[in-house]
């Protein structure tokens, strides 16, 4: 990182949080919304530095800001965030070039690919995943999203994509994303719950003895459907890349998951849709790449929607 950078970074720490003075940046990998900066302070404390892309909403990272808080204060393994000092700015402040800035403690931890997971720590994930849905329950958002109110943002998102995210539309049918809007708009379901909406290998740190240890990658938890959440971990780490299910792995998971947070009948194919909305929204708002084999699923949603039934029904 040049001298300039560190500069306006520590200037911008040093107005608006209240973390102690700064002896060290350092540029680290961690997740992948954000760019990650290590801070030592006096007295040794650690923390982590986020710098979120422009394309980000202010207000969805101020109200996951609120919630990782929360969240840590009860036990979850999550990097908390940091109140700044001014009260306007809450838990971000504006970053250089339009970005968004935010402080969280240091997340411990180290990336294990998916590939590396054993059946234990898929059990684990699915423990892990379902506790989180279980506190989730206790945060009832302010307002509840429609299938209908999701068809008009990913309209809007179709409309005027995020400037340099045209070629995400570009490289889709536009035949299968009407069909898409269309389904959506057959469905009566609310969402009622937050999801984490960004789940992938990277966004979980694990210990020497693979345990969870941090979560990351916040900037997309919104309202939406718990169970958007499975998807994300049986497509990110129960499908090969030639499309293979991973059927033990799933099953693991699957069971683990719903031993503790068992909510009835998932309906697969319902969550399916509104999950690709959401990916297909995050993709255009700049917030995410778009999931493996999407174009895939966008045609044939009911392929993915199976498969974890499947897997389900096999417990």
């Amino acid at each position: 990182m040049d001298d300039r950078t560190a500069y306006l970074l520590n200037g911008l720490v040093e107005r608006h949080y209240d973390i102690g003075r700064v002896l060290r940046f350092r540029k680290i990998t961690r997740g992948r919304q954000a760019e990650c900066f290590e801070i030592l302070t006096v007295g040794q404390r650690e923390f982590l530095l986020l710098l979120f892309p422009a394309t980000f909403n202010t207000a969805v990272l101020q109200s996951s800001g609120a919630l990782t808080a929360r969240l840590g204060e009860v036990g979850f393994p999550v990097a908390k965030a940091i109140h700044a000092s001014s009260p306007e700015a809450q838990w971000v402040v504006a970053g250089p070039q339009g970005s968004h800035l935010m402080i969280s403690t240091q997340p411990p931890g180290q990336v294990l690919a998916g590939t590396d997971w054993s059946l234990q720590d898929f059990s684990h994930l699915g423990l892990r995943l379902a506790w989180l849905h279980r506190l989730f329950s206790q945060e009832r958002p302010a307002k509840m999203v429609t299938a209908h109110e999701l068809v008009q943002r990913l309209q809007a998102c179709l409309t005027h994509p995020a400037p340099g995210y045209e070629v995400v539309k570009r490289a889709l049918k536009a035949e299968q994303i009407k069909k898409l809007m269309q389904q959506l708009s057959d469905i009566s379901l609310e969402c009622t719950d937050y999801r984490h909406g960004a789940l992938t290998p990277d966004a979980v740190l694990m210990d020497t003895e693979h345990q969870i240890v941090s979560v990351l990658d916040w900037g997309c938890c919104q309202v939406g459907l718990a169970n958007e959440d499975v998807v994300d971990v049986f497509l990110n780490w129960c499908v090969d890349n030639d499309g293979q299910i991973r059927s033990p792995e799933a099953q693991a998971f699957l069971q683990a998951y719903f031993s503790l947070h068992d909510t009835g009948d998932p309906g697969w194919h319902e969550t399916v849709l509104i999950w690709t909305g959401h990916r297909l929204i995050a993709a255009l708002s700049g917030c995410a790449q778009l999931p493996r084999g999407f174009a895939t699923i966008l045609e044939n949603p009911h392929f993915l929607s199976a498969a974890i039934t499947i897997c389900q029904s096999k417990l």
